[in-house]
């Protein structure tokens, strides 16, 4: 975490050296998280046609290790026999709204049951009558991280539009809460792809919480508002 929110110089590159060791030996899509949070960090910095250009570059590349690489079929395959495989340890099973066929190259089933995935992450309401148990403690848990999330949408909207007049004393902090913010949304994305149950989400989202605490109790929201801003200088 220190070094997702620290300006320190060479962040980066111990970033991409510890991330990728971590990646090689335990979890390979660390990788794709990290290349999300510097592409979005990117998209967040340039003007609208280049983010526009860079969608598009990125919906190709997307398209074509989808079509012509195996890479996606051992997902789909997981989704496809999540029920087989996983039944035995978990009754909460992620299973695509819209059944794939094994080797089956359609991309508008994929991104149709990636949308519906990623809204039943988001509102994990199944989970209460799959595993009670769980829901009563994850389904709470998940709505709580979406409102710290969703408030905080306008504060690092604010600090990326103004990052280059908002005053010194609050630029540190800016990008510390924009990081952590670009950080949980792309770990969030790549967790659509790759998660098979509920239980594993639940799991994984702990490596979260020290993110989602420093947000909840970091000043940059309560200090949000018209006059703390007009007052600090700067424009809105």
């Amino acid at each position: 975490m220190r070094l997702i929110i620290s300006d320190c110089k060479g962040r980066d590159v111990f970033i991409i050296i510890l991330i990728g060791i971590y990646a090689i030996f335990f979890r390979e899509y660390y990788i794709i998280i990290l290349f999300l949070f510097y592409m979005l960090k990117l998209a967040a910095t340039i003007k609208f046609k280049a983010r526009i250009l860079l969608f598009l570059l990125f919906a190709a590349g997307f398209s074509v290790m989808f079509y012509y690489t195996n890479y996606f079929d051992k997902v789909m395959l997981l989704r496809y026999y999540s029920y087989d495989f996983l039944s035995g340890f978990t009754n909460t099973v992620i299973r695509d709204v819209i059944p794939i066929l094994p080797g089956e190259k359609n991309i508008l089933k994929y991104a149709s049951n990636y949308i519906l995935i990623a809204i039943r992450l988001i509102f994990p309401v199944e989970v209460l009558w799959k595993s009670p148990s769980r829901g009563m403690i994850f389904f709470p848990l998940q709505l709580i991280i979406n409102y710290i999330f969703v408030r905080y949408i306008p504060v690092v909207s604010h600090y990326i539009k103004n990052r280059k007049t908002l005053p010194d004393v609050i630029q540190k902090e800016s990008r510390r809460i924009t990081h952590i913010h670009i950080y949980i949304f792309s770990f969030f994305l790549v967790g659509v792809l790759f998660e098979p149950d509920f239980g594993s989400v639940f799991r994984h989202s702990m490596n979260l919480m020290p993110f989602v605490l420093y947000l909840s109790f970091s000043a940059s929201y309560k200090n949000f508002n018209h006059s703390t801003m007009v007052n600090q200088g700067v424009k809105v």
